[in-house]
């Protein structure tokens, strides 16, 4: 039900009275559905808010689909407090907390960009969609990283 109501609102993307929800509309490269199965580049985002979250999904293993994905960070979000109380947490908190603030109602997924094997490609498409969007307006920055490494397609 999740993952129609993802695809009726990605339909309707160039109608939004949103800036940055038709300029999403403009830079994606696919109109597959969400729950088509694949190796994509997708954004998470809400109408309120114009920074966004670009990720990935099916590159290393199975391929998923991007509604899998967004089910996926919409539990986590819900499961974060619980999960820092518990010990380490090693997920991109400042996406969860987002969900977490927001409200998972609130939050659609949108496919970007279906992209084949190799890893190495798909997380080249991936870095090119974040600096496409802006990085100062997406929701993947954590300072510092949690990897402890220096965002490398930055230099």
């Amino acid at each position: 039900a999740v993952e129609a109501s993802w695809d009726a609102m990605n339909e309707v993307l160039a109608l939004s009275g949103k800036k940055h929800v038709r300029r999403l509309h403009a830079l994606r490269r696919t109109r597959a559905s969400v729950s088509t199965p694949g190796t994509w580049v997708y954004a998470l985002w809400t109408l309120d808010d114009p920074e966004i979250y670009i990720g990935q999904v099916g590159a290393q293993g199975k391929e998923r689909s991007v509604g899998c994905r967004g089910r996926d960070h919409v539990r986590l979000g819900q499961d974060m407090l619980r999960m820092w109380m518990g010990g380490r947490l090693r997920l991109p908190s400042r996406v969860y907390e987002w969900i977490g603030r927001v409200g998972p109602e609130w939050f659609v997924i949108t496919p970007l960009e279906f992209v084949p094997k190799p890893l190495a490609t798909f997380k080249l498409r991936e870095n090119n969609w974040m600096r496409a969007w802006g990085l100062g307006k997406l929701k993947n920055r954590s300072l510092p990283p949690l990897d402890g490494q220096k965002w490398v397609f930055l230099v």
